[in-house]
């Protein structure tokens, strides 16, 4: 069944956001390929503007599992540390009816 990862997190610093916002694209384009990814999207708080969700869709929650967990997790995502801080947890929603 599909999920979409979402995790939710703040830059650090306001200045940031153009280098934050391409590094996650650089990010995205690194995962292509793995096992399970379908497609990331990045939302901005209007509000907000320091405030992001970065939502991935996966396969299933054991592919995402599966990578997260994975050495090749921390290494393809590093780029993006030093510009935002994560909240510590995430959340997996299965999509239960795809509209389209």
């Amino acid at each position: 069944m599909t999920v979409r990862v979402m995790v939710f997190g703040r830059l650090h610093r306001s200045e940031d956001r153009e280098a934050f916002e391409a590094a996650i694209t650089e990010v995205s384009r690194s995962i292509e390929g793995t096992n399970g990814y379908m497609k990331d999207e990045l939302l901005r708080d209007q509000g907000d503007p320091d405030a992001y969700i970065m939502m991935s869709e996966w396969a299933s929650r054991d592919a995402f599992l599966s990578w997260e967990q994975s050495g090749i997790h921390k290494q393809s995502t590093g780029p993006l540390r030093s510009y935002w801080r994560a909240q510590a947890d995430f959340k997996i929603y299965d999509v239960a009816v795809g509209l389209d």
